[in-house]
């Protein structure tokens, strides 16, 4: 069942409506974006969850599938990349504001390469909207946007962003009040993992209830401070977890991106140089990606889920980088091999990393809400 529900209905002769809250799991453009929908389309209330599940699981594709057009040149190569992004299986999951939140980002990098600032801008907020902890990810993405491309046009981003999230913002305010969009939900996160997973232990070795081992806080500030060995080892379980569920989740490609992003120096960011669209890319993602652990980790983990908001960007740049590596082997290489041989086995090795993605599919199908 999808979490990201506007409360948008008919009642006699007119609508009623309820402005969505950035602390519901749908957040306000997700939720926002559902509601819509059910506007315009008006599906029954039985069939709603696979309109949406479906529409998104599209949507999120086809972003995918315009970001390989414009970052990768070999069609082979662009292919299974597309075969690879599926086969990860993150289209299935559930709720589904995490694929709406994804496509939100996929469209940001995607303008941006594009030189369409002001678009970007607002694919930027829409995606720091969609969950409550995208939107510090979103603020950094931005900072380091605006100081990569510094021109006058580039105020475009600003001006997009800005807008868009006060546009959005100021109705959940004068709605919910502050509790739109600073609400408490960070002690509940915090709290449901401790408890549920077992995370933490005590000085004597045993799990205790969160309660007894932070004194029933009314923060998770407050929890730290009460307990804060206690808060550390919740943190070490849940850095362990994290990394554990980034490496099952999309195995090699991102082992491949990270390694690819911090030893290959010609993907490393240059200063001014709006051409080189696949350096942005990787930085604004490799930004993402590592909000998203530190984000997560402070207050739960990692969970599978999250890394639908930057898994299709990590195996397209993942393809395009080493393509790119294998097409221009005298820009990249310091033994260039041979350019045929090259691209033939970097073909091979997207179908043997997209085959093994398939083969998780059907489970993934299965339990959607077990990641």
């Amino acid at each position: 069942m999808t979490y990201a529900d506007m409360r948008l209905h008919r009642a006699s002769d007119h609508w009623e409506f309820q402005y969505p809250h950035l602390q519901w799991s749908g957040g306000i453009s997700s939720t926002g974006a559902v509601g819509i929908y059910k506007l315009l389309i008006n599906p029954s209330t039985e069939l709603l969850n696979w309109h949406i599940k479906l529409t998104a699981m599209v949507l999120w594709l086809v972003s995918a599938l315009y970001l390989i057009r414009k970052l990768i040149n070999d069609r082979w190569v662009g292919a299974l990349a597309l075969l690879g992004t599926g086969a990860l299986g993150l289209q299935f999951i559930e709720p589904t504001s995490e694929l709406i939140g994804a496509t939100f980002f996929n469209l940001f990098v995607l303008l941006i390469c594009r030189q369409r600032f002001l678009l970007g801008g607002i694919s930027l907020a829409l995606f720091g909207l969609a969950k409550v902890e995208m939107l510090p990810a979103s603020l950094l993405v931005l900072s380091y946007a605006a100081w990569r491309y510094r021109q006058p046009e580039s105020m475009r981003l600003l001006f997009g962003y800005c807008f868009t999230i006060v546009l959005l913002v100021a109705p959940a305010l004068y709605i919910h009040g502050s509790d739109g969009l600073l609400g408490g939900r960070a002690l509940a996160v915090f709290q449901f993992h401790y408890d549920l997973y077992g995370m933490g232990s005590s000085l004597a070795g045993a799990h205790t209830p969160f309660s007894e081992a932070f004194n029933n806080p009314s923060s998770v500030m407050q929890a730290v401070l009460s307990n804060p060995r206690e808060y550390t080892v919740f943190i070490g379980q849940s850095l362990i977890e994290s990394l554990a569920n980034l490496f099952i989740s999309e195995h090699f490609y991102i082992l491949g991106f990270l390694v690819i992003f911090w030893f290959g120096k010609h993907w490393r960011p240059e200063l001014g140089a709006m051409s080189d669209n696949l350096n942005a890319a990787a930085s604004v993602t490799f930004l993402l990606l590592i909000i998203t652990v530190a984000v997560s980790t402070i207050f739960a983990f990692v969970h599978f889920r999250y890394t639908t908001r930057f898994a299709a960007l990590v195996t397209i740049l993942f393809a395009a980088m080493l393509e790119r590596t294998c097409t221009q082997p005298e820009k990249y290489c310091r033994t260039p091999p041979t350019p045929g041989r090259c691209l033939s086995t970097l073909r091979i090795t997207l179908g043997v990393l997209a085959f093994g993605g398939i083969l998780r599919v059907p489970w993934m199908m299965a339990h959607p809400m077990k990641w």
